[in-house]
């Protein structure tokens, strides 16, 4: 369970805010400054008896399968909440797969069964914390480097 819950009786509870990178997954609740949780994007398979990663696939039923345990392994193991009583944000590069998209779509609706999900791109979050009208954001990853510009929050 998160350790505070609000006092009030009506209000909603915190979104889930899930950044899945290829090689470290980044996972917590909106308003905190920092994630609960940034874990290795990877999950112990019990049919190979070795850990596998996230982006590691042949078909789209494989596909999600990872993403039905790695989701399993952040809900249930490191944060403790219902996914069901929770929004979630998904972080996401602009280059995301549109495969990878849809099945992770399809694990939080069908599987997880969430209320809602809100698809926001790292570039325009980012600039959004710091509060200023143009940004130029650099992102470095484990496989690919992103560079935006942000103007007005809109990437360009």
């Amino acid at each position: 369970m998160a350790l505070y819950e609000g006092i009030a009786l009506i209000q909603e509870k915190q979104a889930v805010v899930l950044d899945l990178g290829t090689d470290y997954t980044k996972f917590g609740f909106t308003g905190e400054a920092t994630p609960r949780c940034i874990i290795r994007s990877e999950f112990w398979c019990t049919s190979t008896k070795k850990f596998k990663r996230v982006y590691e696939y042949e078909t789209p039923e494989e596909l999600y399968d990872n993403l039905v345990n790695m989701l399993h392994l952040l809900y249930f193991r490191h944060v403790l909440v219902n996914p069901k009583e929770r929004k979630v944000v998904v972080v996401e590069s602009l280059l995301t797969p549109t495969l990878f998209r849809e099945t992770l779509a399809k694990v939080l609706f069908t599987h997880y069964e969430v209320s809602g999900v809100i698809w926001a791109d790292s570039p325009r979050m980012c600039a959004l914390t710091l509060g200023t009208p143009i940004t130029l954001i650099v992102s470095i990853g484990a496989r690919e480097a992103e560079v935006a510009a942000v103007v007005h929050a809109c990437p360009e």
